[in-house]
């Protein structure tokens, strides 16, 4: 009969071996991330130190209290002017942060790497004073991204700011389809500016911005993947970034609840199989299906993003990530107290491996096998 002693040794090994192929998986994720060269030249000490603490803290459970997040989401703009079917942020009351909050913001977290302007509930291009936000952000020497959907861009003004990507947000070519998915949206007038940003970016000899192009995968176009990829290659997009949309009860029921964000494994393994292909052809593509079973090109284990971000939004409320935005999830106002608001994120960390925190329920990204 084998004795406890070896079945704990046994358990211990086991336990190991995993831990040792889900960082060498991790590195592979971080390989797919596809930050240029250039970009670490922005690693102070501090933000290398801070990016580690993170990640130790998320696959070991070990976290330190003084610990900064790697990334920032600071939301300056909250409502949209499209109404995307996935996301509704059309109808919210537009608000906007200004230049002055953002720039606090920016000098209270000089020890994070990226920066991203904008969250899931709005069109940062809708804020007069994102151009001068994106030039501050950038000469704090930040890795900025910038996600839009590309109606109201101005692509000579964005050119100058020196941030280093530029995400085009396009679910479909289609311009019916589109703008069944994307309400509101016109698909000509989006193309047409991408196509302009890209071609005065190589009229001007530019590195950057890099512009990758972001779709949303869902059942309304499935059936569409390779032809938004095409389109992409067409118009000269520097990578993809193709995601399974992200939706829950306490996001969106009435989207939810519908056919639309439903995904077997079947499901997954056709678009996995379609995006290898062309990943064989050398295209950059970084997968992120937003199932419980499959991690795609993303962190293995717990979710990363508690670990690694802090979302800001257009008050200065601070929340774990930038999905779960609601006034029981929230750790502080970073105006009014930045330690307080450090503090409660700490102690949300340490006991997020020990029990799923109420509001990550129901969410598929919590933990990936």
């Amino acid at each position: 009969m084998i004795s406890s002693r070896v079945i704990d040794r046994i358990k211990n090994n086991i336990g190991v071996v995993r831990g040792i192929k889900d960082v060498l998986f991790d590195i592979k994720t971080f390989r797919t991330k596809f930050y240029p060269l250039y970009s670490f030249s922005k690693l102070t000490p501090q933000r290398l130190k801070n990016f580690a603490l993170g990640y130790i803290a998320k696959s070991f459970g070990i976290v330190a209290q003084n610990m900064r997040p790697r990334t920032l989401f600071v939301e300056t703009v909250k409502g949209c002017n499209f109404n995307c079917i996935m996301c509704r942020a059309g109808r919210l009351p537009k608000e906007y942060m200004g230049f002055d909050s953002f720039k606090r913001i920016v000098d209270m977290f000089q020890d994070s790497f990226i920066l991203y302007p904008y969250s899931d509930r709005g069109e940062p291009f809708l804020n007069r004073e994102i151009y001068k936000m994106l030039n501050y952000a950038s000469l704090k020497n930040f890795y900025i991204i910038v996600s839009s959907n590309f109606s109201v861009i101005d692509a000579e003004r964005v050119l100058g700011t020196g941030v280093d990507e530029i995400v085009a947000s396009i679910d479909s070519v289609n311009p019916d389809r589109f703008g069944k998915i994307r309400e509101n949206g016109n698909f000509n007038i989006v193309a047409r500016n991408l196509r302009k940003l890209i071609k005065l970016r190589r009229e001007r000899g530019y590195k950057k911005p890099i512009v990758p192009l972001r779709m949303v995968v869902m059942k309304e176009n499935f059936d569409e993947v390779e032809d938004v990829i095409k389109f992409g290659i067409e118009v000269g997009v520097d990578r993809f970034y193709i995601d399974t949309v992200y939706a829950s009860d306490w996001g969106l029921p009435e989207f939810a609840n519908s056919d639309n964000p439903k995904f077997s494994r079947d499901d997954i393994g056709k678009l996995k199989t379609l995006i290898q292909k062309y990943k064989n052809r050398g295209l950059k593509i970084r997968f992120v299906p937003n199932v419980s079973f499959e991690k795609g090109d993303s962190f293995s284990g717990y979710c990363h993003v508690p670990f690694l971000s802090l979302f800001i939004d257009v008050h200065g409320n601070a929340f774990p990530c930038c999905i779960q935005v609601k006034p029981d999830s929230i750790f502080g106002n970073v105006f009014e107290d930045l330690e307080g608001v450090m503090r409660k994120r700490y102690e949300f960390l340490k006991s997020f491996r020990k029990k799923r925190p109420d509001l990550c329920e129901g969410c598929p990204l919590y933990f990936k096998p």
